[in-house]
């Protein structure tokens, strides 16, 4: 009988590398690493000290994958290889904006398996592994101007929703592979193109390949107030940087935002009886669908607003079969998604006359 121990860490290696997120991190690097140099890097303005940053990542992604590996034949079973992927980067730009999406997902991902992880030991493991996977994420999403901590607390994804994502990048699994205990939803593309952000900041994305472009007018600075929030687009015309860098497309709230759907709507299913539901940090929010087109074809169109509540940063957005604000979403209310989209964070206002004496912030200590 295999130890209890065991049994944990062949539950956390088939939460990881078998979902297969982090083999599929690791191959990512490496097929980067193979395209690119440290010369690309510096003619795309980012300082020499970046490739050294990135060799250390992909060193991260390798030992992860080698740890789990392990656990599971510790475990007596046959280890996961990695599959053959598709990455839709064709330059620097497009690298460093799947980097910091990825790395977003592969941290949800660990934290939304921390509560299936019983036994303390590894689930300081799986802690200890997800901290490096957030570190990546604020180094990455820093690189492409976005505000590396946008939401004051992290935000949990599922297996499932975490292997939808991984899934879109799969071509093909070695036919040993053990089967996966997971099954992927219906996938959502997200089109950013009537975000303001979107359409002016220099970023032009296809949500329906993944590719990108950039486009030449870049300079251009969009504030909204929310709450005690000021948004604004990073990369303004008044920041100083040598990098050809333009931030990825992003949506302020209350904008709309457009989600195509990869299948059609069940005949059986009104769509009035659907939400779109966002999902950041630990918030919830589920709203109504604007409006829906084509729902019987092939790739049915659907329009909601971004909600106030949303902090901001890397968000997920789903097709829920009911309204889930404030509550926990669980498979059984997912309908399609997760999609991925950037919310446009909002800098925290801090009032100055809200002064909380020193004193008063060491319990009987007396600070002068």
């Amino acid at each position: 009988m295999k130890s209890f121990v065991n049994s944990a860490l062949m539950l956390l290696a088939s939460l990881t590398a078998a979902s297969p997120l982090e083999h599929l991190e690791n191959i990512f690097y490496k097929t980067a690493l193979i395209q690119f140099s440290a010369s690309d890097f510096e003619a795309f303005g980012l300082p020499s000290s970046y490739f050294s940053d990135l060799l250390f990542i992909a060193l991260d992604e390798q030992s992860h994958v080698d740890l789990l590996t392990t656990a599971i034949a510790a475990a007596g079973s046959t280890p996961v290889a990695p599959c053959s992927y598709n990455f839709p980067f064709t330059d620097v730009q497009s690298f460093l904006t799947l980097s910091s999406v990825l790395e977003g997902v592969g941290t949800s991902a660990y934290l939304g398996a921390a509560p299936l992880v019983t036994d303390k030991t590894i689930l300081t493991t799986a802690a200890s592994i997800m901290v490096t996977e957030a570190l990546h994420t604020s180094q990455q999403r820093a690189v492409v101007q976005q505000v590396p901590a946008s939401n004051p607390l992290g935000t949990p994804l599922g297996a499932n929703s975490a292997f939808t994502l991984a899934a879109s990048f799969i071509l093909s699994c070695p036919s040993g592979n053990p089967s996966l205990p997971f099954t992927a939803f219906p996938s959502l593309a997200i089109d950013t193109s009537s975000c303001s952000s979107a359409s002016s900041s220099g970023y032009d994305h296809d949500s329906s390949s993944g590719k990108s472009k950039n486009s030449d007018n870049s300079n251009s600075t969009y504030s909204y107030s929310s709450s005690s929030r000021h948004r604004h687009r990073r990369g303004s015309k008044n920041q100083s940087s040598s990098s050809s860098l333009s931030p990825p497309p992003s949506c302020f709230v209350t904008e709309t935002i457009t989600i195509i759907a990869s299948v059609s709507i069940p005949s059986d299913i009104e769509v009035t009886s659907l939400f779109v539901t966002f999902i950041s940090g630990l918030t919830v929010v589920s709203v109504e669908i604007l409006t829906a087109t084509d729902v019987t074809g092939s790739n049915p169109s659907l329009t909601a607003v971004i909600p106030p509540a949303i902090e901001g940063g890397q968000t997920y957005i789903f097709v829920t079969n009911k309204d889930i604000s404030g509550g926990t979403l669980v498979d059984q209310d997912i309908v399609m998604g997760p999609g991925i989209t950037e919310i446009t964070a909002g800098t925290p206002f801090i009032d100055p006359e809200v002064v909380i004496k020193r004193s008063e912030l060491v319990v009987g200590v007396s600070i002068p």
